[in-house]
C-alpha cells in the first residue's frame, strides 16, 4: 500500500441553507490510500423534477436550431454567477472575447475576470482549461471566489478549440497513423475484485496480448497522439502569445488536465505553476506505446506468438487495466471505431434536451449545490446547447486515448520533465483512479534536484466526484487558493 508524501486536508465552509454540517477531526480518514478530512452533510433539501418534461425539452430543442443560443445561454449563466459580468464593480470586470489563434480564422472564446487594484503590482494570471464535453461555463460557481480578494490578478477561463464557443475547424487527424485497435483478451468470467484501490477496479488473472496485434496497433500511434495533442496545445500558445502574457499559472481538468501537462512540458517558460484537477491519461496501462517491455516480450514469442501478462492493481505498472474489464463489449467497438456519442444526442431530437437534463438534475443536485430550479435549468440548457454543433474534438480523445480512458502514452512516462511546482486534485468519490496522483506525486518529488518548497503535492478533496471543482467548489478553491497563495 502506498503511504502519501505529502497530503493537505480541505476545509469546506457551507451555509448552513445548504444543508452542511461540519465535523473537524484529528483522525484521518482512510480511503483509496490517501488522507482527507471528515464532515457530514445532509440530502438537498430542495425537491427537483427528475427532468425536463416533454414540452419543456421540446421547446429546448427547437430553441437549438438557433445558432446564438449557445452564446445566449453563456451570457445568462455568466451573468447570473458575476455581478460584474461586462461592467466594472469595484474594480471586478468579466467579459468573454474571441481571440484569433492562427491565420485559417480560428480563435477560441475566453472569459477573462480581472481585479484591479490602485496599488502598482506585477500582475498574476491564472488560465482554466475544461475537461472533455465541457466548456467554460461548467465553472461558473469557482470564478468569484477565486477573484474577488486577489487585486492584481487575472482568471482566464477558455473553450479549448472545438469545444464551447472556440471554433471547430474540419480536421482529421486519421492519415497519421495506420493502427490498428489494441485487443486485449482475458476471462471476463473471472474477475477479482480490488476495492481496496478502488470500487470499480475488478482484475482477471491474467491477460493476452497478440504480439502481430500490438506491432501493427504501436505503428504511427506517437505520430497521431503528438499531431493532435500539438492541435490543442499550439492553439493555447497561440492565445497567449495574442493576449500578450507572458507566462502564468495553468490549471486544468480532466482532458483539460492532460493538455496542460502537455502544454507544461512543450512550452516549459510559459507555466510558473500547474494545477491538474483529476487528470485524465496519467495511468499506464497495456495500451502504453512507451512501455520498454514490450519490445523483447515480442521478441521472446517472436510476431505470430502471444504474450501472457499478469495484471497489476497499481496505475504506476503497464499491467494496468482499468475498467476495462467491466467495460461493455458494445462501448468499446463504438469507441475503437471513433463514432461521437453527441451524434445519436443530436439526432435524438426532443429526447435529446430530455435525456442530458435527466443527467443534469441528477447529478448536479447531490451536494446542494444548486438549491434553485432556475439555475438547475439554466445550466442544463448551457450544457445541452453546447453539444449542438458537430465539432473534431467529439472524437480526437478517442485518437489519443483507449477504451479505459487511459492514454496510448501515458503522462507518467513524461512527467519528469516537468520544470514547475504540481498540485494534483481528486474527488474523494472520483471514478478516475485517484491513486494515480500519490504516484505521481511520489516520482517527482523522488527527482535528483528537487529543492524544499518546490515539492508537488497531492491532494483529496471531500464530497466531491470527478468534477470536483463543481462537487465541492469551496473546498476546490481553497486548496488552489492556498497553493497560488491567494487569499
Amino acid at each position: 500500500m502506498l503511504i502519501p508524501a505529502r497530503v493537505c486536508v480541505s476545509q469546506i465552509l457551507g451555509p448552513s441553507r445548504l444543508g452542511i454540517r461540519l465535523e473537524y477531526t484529528t483522525t484521518p480518514l482512510r480511503l483509496f490510500t490517501t488522507t482527507t478530512c471528515s464532515y457530514a452533510s445532509t440530502k438537498n433539501s430542495h425537491s427537483f423534477p427528475k427532468s425536463w418534461s416533454f414540452r419543456e425539452s421540446t421547446v429546448q430543442w427547437i430553441k437549438s436550431f438557433n445558432f446564438s443560443q449557445l452564446k445566449n445561454s453563456q451570457d445568462q449563466l455568466l451573468s447570473r454567477a458575476l455581478p460584474y459580468y461586462n461592467k466594472r464593480v469595484n474594480g471586478l470586470l468579466a467579459k468573454t472575447s474571441l481571440v484569433p489563434v492562427d491565420s485559417n480564422g480560428n480563435y477560441l472564446n475566453e472569459l477573462c475576470i480581472e481585479n484591479e487594484s490602485a496599488e502598482d503590482g506585477k500582475t498574476q494570471n491564472l488560465v482554466i482549461l475544461h475537461g472533455y464535453a465541457s466548456s467554460l461555463g461548467w465553472f461558473y460557481k469557482n470564478f468569484d471566489d477565486l477573484i474577488r480578494d486577489n487585486t492584481n490578478t487575472k482568471v482566464h477561463c477558455l473553450d479549448m478549440l472545438g469545444f464551447g464557443l472556440s471554433s471547430k475547424p474540419k480536421l482529421n487527424f486519421d492519415d497519421e497513423t495506420n493502427g490498428v485497435p489494441l485487443e486485449i483478451e482475458f476471462d471476463r468470467e473471472k474477475l477479482d475484485h480490488h476495492k481496496h484501490v478502488h470500487k470499480a477496479l475488478h482484475l482477471p488473472e491474467s491477460y493476452t496480448i497478440d504480439a502481430s496485434n500490438w506491432t501493427r496497433y504501436v505503428k504511427g500511434q506517437k505520430k497521431l497522439v503528438t499531431s493532435v495533442e500539438s492541435t490543442y496545445v499550439d492553439s493555447i500558445e497561440n492565445w497567449r502569445s495574442e493576449r500578450g502574457i507572458e507566462s502564468f499559472d495553468l490549471l486544468g481538468h480532466s482532458l483539460g488536465g492532460y493538455m496542460s501537462i502537455a502544454y507544461a512540458l512543450k512550452y516549459p517558460n510559459r507555466v510558473n505553476r500547474l494545477i491538474l484537477a483529476s487528470p485524465g491519461g496519467v495511468e499506464r496501462s497495456p495500451y502504453a506505446i512507451s512501455n520498454p517491455k514490450m519490445k523483447q516480450l515480442i521478441e521472446n514469442v517472436g510476431e505470430s506468438g502471444k504474450i501472457k501478462l499478469k495484471p497489476s492493481n497499481s496505475p504506476g505498472e503497464y499491467g494496468f487495466l482499468g475498467r476495462l474489464p467491466t467495460l461493455k463489449r458494445r462501448f468499446v467497438k463504438f469507441w475503437q471505431n471513433q463514432h461521437s456519442f453527441f451524434t445519436l444526442l443530436r439526432l435524438s431530437g426532443p429526447y435529446g434536451p430530455r435525456a442530458i437534463s435527466a443527467y443534469t438534475f441528477k447529478r448536479f443536485t447531490r451536494s446542494g449545490n444548486i438549491s434553485s430550479l432556475d439555475e438547475l435549468s439554466l445550466f442544463t440548457s448551457y450544457i445541452y446547447n453546447s453539444f449542438t454543433t458537430p465539432s473534431f474534438s467529439e472524437t480526437s480523445i478517442m485518437k489519443i486515448f483507449a477504451p479505459p480512458v487511459m492514454a496510448k502514452w501515458p503522462m507518467l512516462d513524461r512527467i519528469d520533465q516537468l520544470q514547475c511546482k504540481t498540485l494534483w486534485l481528486y474527488g474523494q468519490y472520483d471514478w478516475m483512479f485517484n491513486i494515480t496522483g500519490q504516484i505521481c506525486v511520489d516520482q517527482l518529488n523522488g527527482r535528483k534536484g528537487v529543492e524544499k518548497g518546490s515539492e508537488a503535492v497531492f491532494c483529496v478533496i471531500p464530497n466531491a466526484g470527478h468534477n470536483v471543482y463543481f462537487d465541492n467548489w469551496r473546498g476546490f478553491n481553497g486548496e488552489v487558493k492556498k497553493f497560488l497563495g491567494w487569499r
